[in-house]
């Protein structure tokens, strides 16, 4: 429809949403020259760029066009669920984005976006924003899938999709603290977007992750989530008791001392079993150190 000259004096006035970009769309799509499919991808995506070697099909743009122009006719639910299965890859990524758009409408789509999440790194990390554009309605199904895949590799930014589930993912997220203590992996970025879900969810829903909770955020933040000090204390006393002379756990153990150290004063009450504990130190100076320096902070000293 465009002559090549004229390419860059389109790209200057043509912009997404418009009428203008919509009338162009329409008749773009309605073309069936890789030329015309090209200009129409250039001009209202920035997204080109990651599949620089893929040939625009007609099925690309309109699948696309499906998500970034909301005035042109939507595809069905159901030939975006199949799109998700293409072994076309910008196919898959295409769909994913159509469906982030549809929100809770495209719930019917939870079970294929989250086949995807083991996909190509773009393509998972636009299923899960599908995912978190439907809100409590994935919460359900996708939730606990989501949480898996935040242990097994903490893809960035993960936890604000959780998040964006809203309270009905709280026990998912407590499931997942759960995994990380058993696994030993309390330190990393996996604990990082479990607790940044918790942070969009926000309180009081979010206190449901205790108090696994506890051994994953600093006072400062356990405070902001509403979570209950004599609960976290009881529980970090716990997990240092269970794991005081296993050397596998010590990654754990270190952990829940430096949270009651930090506590301060308001976790006095750790102070008589942590006492006790040292009686159980002998030929242990590495951990009876610990635990002084931990009763030493608790005090105020």
């Amino acid at each position: 429809p465009f002559p090549g000259a004229c390419h860059e004096a389109v790209r200057a006035v043509v912009k997404p949403r418009d009428p203008a970009a919509l009338k162009l769309a329409k008749v773009v799509v309605a073309q069936d020259d890789e030329f015309s499919r090209e200009l129409l991808f250039s001009l209202l995506s920035d997204e080109r760029g990651y599949y620089q070697d893929k040939k625009l099909t007609r099925g690309h743009v309109e699948t696309w066009a499906a998500d970034t122009l909301g005035s042109l006719e939507p595809l069905p639910l159901e030939r975006l669920i199949a799109a998700l299965d293409s072994d076309d890859r910008l196919t898959r990524w295409l769909a994913a984005r159509a469906l982030t758009k549809a929100g809770p409408a495209a719930k019917g789509a939870v079970k294929a976006l989250l086949k995807r999440l083991d996909d190509h790194r773009f393509i998972a990390n636009q299923a899960m924003t599908a995912l978190g554009a439907m809100g409590e309605a994935a919460a359900e199904e996708a939730a606990p899938a989501l949480v898996k895949t935040i242990v097994a590799s903490a893809p960035h930014e993960a936890g604000k999709h959780l998040g964006a589930m809203g309270p009905k993912a709280v026990p998912a997220i407590r499931e997942g603290f759960r995994t990380l203590i058993k696994t030993k992996k309390v330190d990393g970025y996996a604990r990082r977007e479990l607790v940044s879900a918790l942070f969009v969810i926000g309180p009081p829903a979010s206190k449901g992750a205790m108090p696994e909770l506890a051994l994953f955020v600093n006072p400062k933040q356990l405070h902001k989530l509403h979570g209950s000090i004599p609960e976290a204390v009881a529980e970090l006393v716990r997990l240092v008791k269970v794991n005081l002379r296993s050397g596998v756990q010590y990654g754990v153990r270190s952990q829940a001392l430096g949270r009651l150290a930090a506590f301060g004063p308001p976790a006095s009450s750790a102070i008589p079993e942590l006492k006790r504990m040292l009686k159980r130190t002998k030929g242990l100076p590495g951990l009876r150190s610990a635990l002084q320096k931990t009763i030493r902070k608790i005090k105020g000293h």
